[in-house]
């Protein structure tokens, strides 16, 4: 082993401590949390943590798999830390996960989100990843989190997050791609946050002054953290976004890239708008549909005067009159405080629409790769049963979390647990 025992537990009071500092609200006494950490059994954690594998499926026996998602995360950070290869994880098809909005690898009926760190990572749903064979995320404060190169997910169906789905938090040549997945029922602050906070894991894992400067000054779009440099590329592929209602935006990009191709968004609720690109960020949007958008503020999407849109064959309909500022997309038209303060954005407005007028696409909108699985194993045996996480002597050691950028630094000390 490269790491001794000894640099192992150093690494996991940091991780433990970043966890009970973020977990906490941004008014948490500081004996409180160092109470609590006094309170974990580091040997008997670690004795906890081992490498088990995949093993097979209960719904779907003749797939190798994981059906506990806290093991997958436990796995890939073993197998990462000590020999990073490209690696391809299957979750098991026809199950329900519930995540959790605790650090808990206690609990057998919560998991932990997705998190990946580490490079050159794709995790199916099944052995093919295809959005048929239901693997279902449901609750927690976040499903996924990312921070590598070529992250990839396929054919998962994110719901009922109340925080944010998915956080993207590497720097610009960190990557992570969603392809035929689909969003449904969230709500809280948003499906995705895409924006730089660190620029190695280490910075999260050993710096608990690094992890401070993390914490949100007020629970808005004024209180975020400063991007640290140009963030990830993000892309979503044949993607399905239906009856979201979130309190900011569908996807929040700042000085980063996201990429939206062949996919539908329909019947959701944003109160900024639904994709807001800003700070040095570029968007390109294609054979894409907004349908029955409503109570976005701006827009559909809104762009600042420094970024970058790129559009084509993309529509939007809707039946009810628009009171959006731009029915489609707000391009600002100035350098202004718009999004933290509404009052100025009539001042910098430019409306633009999307170029493509062919409403029957949009309506008829469906995701591209959904033939039945390939393999037999993938059908229904029984209608999805929601899966076990595997149990720990460990103590659960984080309380819930309240603003939007409370989760995003904890997520990531999982590269170890």
């Amino acid at each position: 082993m490269f790491l001794t025992r000894q640099f192992l537990l150093i690494i996991t009071t940091s991780l433990l401590k970043g966890f009970l500092l973020f977990s906490s609200s941004s008014y948490a006494q500081e004996e409180d949390i160092d109470q609590a950490s006094n309170e974990i059994n580091l040997e008997t954690l670690l004795t906890s943590i081992s490498n088990e594998g995949p093993t097979p499926c209960p719904q779907s026996p003749s797939i190798v798999g994981y059906s506990n998602i806290t093991q997958l995360v436990i796995d890939l950070a073993l197998t990462q830390l000590f020999n990073p290869l490209p690696a391809t994880f299957t979750v098991c098809p026809n199950t329900i996960y519930n995540i959790t909005t605790e650090l808990e690898i206690d609990n057998e009926d919560y998991h932990l989100p997705i998190v990946v760190p580490f490079d050159d990572i794709t995790i199916n749903c099944g052995v093919d990843g295809n959005v048929n064979n239901e693997c279902i995320f449901t609750g927690g404060y976040a499903h996924a989190i990312l921070g590598g190169k070529n992250s990839t997910l396929n054919g998962f169906t994110f719901k009922d997050s109340i925080g944010v789905s998915v956080v993207t938090a590497g720097p610009t040549d960190f990557s992570a791609q969603f392809n035929n997945c689909i969003w449904e029922g969230n709500k809280g602050y948003g499906l995705l946050f895409n924006q730089m906070l660190f620029r190695s894991i280490l910075e999260v894992v050993m710096d608990t002054d690094s992890l401070m400067k993390l914490l949100p000054t007020t629970p808005d779009l004024a209180g975020l953290p400063p991007s640290l440099g140009e963030g990830m590329t993000v892309s979503f592929e044949a993607c399905q976004f239906l009856e979201n209602d979130v309190e900011i935006a569908l996807m929040y990009n700042n000085h980063s890239s996201v990429v939206i191709n062949n996919s539908l968004f329909e019947k959701n609720s944003a109160k900024v708008a639904d994709i807001i690109i800003q700070n040095d960020s570029q968007g390109i949007i294609s054979n894409t549909c907004f349908s029955e958008e409503k109570n976005q503020a701006l827009g559909i999407v809104y762009v600042s005067s420094d970024s970058t849109l790129i559009q084509e064959g993309v529509s939007s309909f809707s039946s009810a009159t628009k009171t959006s500022a731009c029915n489609d997309i707000f391009k600002e038209t100035t350098t202004s405080i718009c999004l933290t303060n509404s009052t100025e954005c009539m001042d910098v407005k430019s409306c633009e629409d999307f170029i493509s007028t062919d409403i029957t696409s949009c309506k008829h909108k469906t995701l591209a790769s959904d033939p039945a699985p390939s393999n037999v194993a993938n059908a229904h045996e029984d209608p999805s049963p929601e899966a076990s996480a595997p149990g720990s002597s460990a103590s659960s050691i984080v309380t819930k979390y309240h603003t939007l950028a409370t989760f995003i630094p904890l997520a990531f000390a999982c590269l170890i647990l």
